[in-house]
């Protein structure tokens, strides 16, 4: 009876642990994206001075 009962915790715990490596899997592919457009902004050949690109095309 108690080593059943070890069993259905130790699986109620390793679906929790799969659950947040699903969301950390999500926020991982979220920063990835936010860095993506980071990058996308700041050009990347100019990074020892950042310029946004919308600041260089105002110039």
């Amino acid at each position: 009876m108690d080593r059943s009962r070890r069993v259905v915790e130790l699986l109620s715990q390793l679906e929790m642990l799969e659950h947040e490596i699903a969301m950390t899997e999500i926020q991982l592919d979220e920063i990835n994206t936010m860095s993506q457009y980071v990058r996308d902004f700041i050009e990347p050949w100019d990074v020892r001075n950042p310029v946004p690109v919308f600041l260089k095309e105002a110039a």
